[in-house]
């Protein structure tokens, strides 16, 4: 463990000169201290190796691959967090023949491109979160009352406003189950 620190903090003009030995000096006494209360970690038994491939992804990168394994074949967003990976890998990846995946300028401009793609014949889709979703309102409820085949996936942010300050919620859900304009 001393040297992930002297690894890690090692750099003395980054982090002074004390930085390393007072590091050092804690996880020593730290170590102590469980030693003396009889802690221990125990042993871990080591993970079974599966009998399948296994790939490592996050949930953007589940939800793009989904779409373009499904037959996705126009993407049109606006950077938002967190759902501004989406955009960024379907600029990367969505490509070919009759394929398209760009960046616009508003929220307004995506739900309406989309809606225009959608009644085009397109698979379309774009994703945003809670409050590029209000903007998007009208847009939705004219490709609903209209019946427009669209895809609109929402990253629900953590908690209000744009984190997790103080409390987490799921404050996006009602209003995705329960979808009207002008709210």
């Amino acid at each position: 463990m001393e040297e992930f620190v002297r690894q890690r903090w090692g750099n003395v003009e980054r982090y002074g000169e004390k930085t390393v030995p007072q590091n050092i000096h804690g996880l020593t006494l730290g170590r102590e201290e469980a030693v003396k209360s009889g802690f221990s970690l125990g042993e871990l038994a080591p993970p079974n190796k599966p009998d399948y491939d296994q790939i490592f992804l996050n949930g953007n990168e589940a939800i793009c691959l989904g779409a373009v394994h499904a037959g996705l074949n126009f993407y049109v967003g606006y950077p938002i967090s967190p759902a501004t990976t989406i955009l960024v890998w379907m600029e990367q990846w969505l490509s070919g023949d009759e394929k398209t995946a760009y960046q616009v300028s508003s929220e307004i401009e995506a739900i309406n491109a989309l809606v225009g793609a959608g009644y085009a014949g397109k698979k379309a889709m774009t994703a945003t979160a809670g409050p590029g979703f209000s903007l998007m309102s009208e847009g939705l409820g004219f490709a609903w009352m209209a019946e427009i085949p669209i895809v609109v996936c929402d990253v629900q942010r953590g908690g209000p406003a744009t984190g997790l300050p103080t409390k987490t919620e799921q404050s996006d859900l009602l209003r995705r189950c329960i979808r009207r304009t002008a709210t």
